[in-house]
C-alpha cells in the first residue's frame, strides 16, 4: 500500500506481485501521529553468477511519520505459508514532510516452484485519517506482493515504483502523480483501485473498515461537476481534480504484472 500526499489550503489561511500503495493526503499543521504513512515490497529476481529461478532479492520500504513513535526494528516478514523471518533495517533516509523512509532488504530461496504472497503487518497508521472509520490508529497497515514461480518461465522480478510516495496537493487545485511503475523485464503492467487492507484478531486480511474514496467523502466538486479521483490502469497515473478538504486519506491500489506466452495470450506472473 504506497502514497503520501501534504494538502495545502490557497484560501487565507485555510489546508497495498501486488503491490498495494497507500495515498495519504496530510495536514500541513502538526499532529501526533500513531507513524505508518505508506509502504511497499518488490522482489528482484537472482542475479548472481549461478542463478536460482526460486531465489529473491526482496526490498520493503515503509514510510514513517517522524511525529510518531519509532519505527519498529527488526521487524517480522511473512514469506508466504513458509513461516515468519526477522529483518533488520538496512537504512534510514529522511525525506522531507515529517517523513523517514525506512529500507529493509532480504533474500528468500523458495523449496518449490509456486504463487506465494509476501507480507508485513505494521501497528498502527496514522490518528485522524478522513476515509477510513474512526479511530484509524486503531487499523493496522498491512502490505504485501505475490510472485508466481515457474522454472519452465524462467526469471522474473517485480515492478518497482520509482517515485516516493510524497506529495503536495493543494486545496482547490488539480493533484496529479505517477508513481514511475518500472518493470526490469519488459512485462505489462496493468493498475487497479483496492481497498486498503489489514489483519484482524486472528491475523486474517480484512479490508479497513469505513473507506471511501477520498473524492467522495466531502462531495468534493467542480463549480459544474461532482469530483472525481481516478487511476489509469495502464499507467497507473492518479489524479484528483477538486481536493476540497484538508487533511490526512488512505488509498490503495496493486500493480498486475502480465507477459506473453510463446504460444500466444497472457500470463499474470504475480500483483
Amino acid at each position: 500500500m504506497k502514497e503520501h500526499l501534504l494538502i495545502r489550503n490557497l484560501l487565507p489561511f485555510s489546508c497495498l506481485f501486488a503491490l498495494v500503495v497507500v495515498l495519504l493526503l496530510a495536514s500541513s499543521t502538526s499532529v501526533q501521529a500513531t507513524h505508518i504513512r505508506a509502504g511497499d515490497i518488490t522482489a528482484k529476481r537472482d542475479t548472481t553468477p549461478n542463478p536460482n529461478p526460486r531465489r529473491f532479492f526482496f526490498t520493503m520500504v515503509i514510510y514513517r511519520d517522524t511525529g510518531g513513535v519509532q519505527m519498529e526494528n527488526p521487524v517480522t516478514i511473512n514469506n508466504g505459508n513458509l513461516g515468519d523471518i526477522s529483518v533488520n533495517v538496512a537504512q534510514v533516509i529522511p525525506i522531507g514532510n515529517q517523513t523517514e523512509k525506512h529500507i529493509f532488504r532480504w533474500q528468500y530461496t523458495y523449496p518449490a516452484d509456486g504463487t506465494y504472497t509476501v507480507s508485513w503487518k505494521g501497528v498502527n497508521r496514522n490518528p485522524n485519517i478522513q476515509n477510513l472509520q474512526a479511530p484509524s490508529d486503531q487499523h493496522s497497515f498491512h502490505i504485501e506482493t505475490t510472485i508466481n514461480i515457474n522454472s519452465l518461465r524462467g526469471f522474473n522480478s517485480t515492478p518497482v515504483l520509482t517515485v516516493d510516495p510524497v506529495d503536495i496537493a493543494l486545496v482547490g487545485r488539480k493533484w496529479v502523480h505517477n508513481p514511475g511503475a518500472f518493470d526490469a523485464d519488459g512485462d505489462s503492467l496493468a493498475f487497479k483501485f483496492v481497498v486498503p487492507r489489514r489483519r484482524d484478531a486472528n491475523e486474517n486480511v480484512i479490508n479497513v473498515p469505513g473507506f471511501v474514496m477520498p473524492n467522495t467523502r466531502f462531495n468534493c466538486a467542480s463549480p459544474t461537476n461532482p469530483s472525481t479521483f481516478t487511476l489509469d490502469p495502464e499507467t497507473g497515473q492518479l489524479e484528483w481534480d477538486q481536493p476540497c478538504i484538508r487533511g490526512e486519506y488512505n488509498i490503495a491500489f496493486v500493480v498486475e504484472e502480465w507477459r506473453v506466452s510463446p504460444g500466444g495470450g497472457a500470463v499474470k506472473l504475480g500483483e
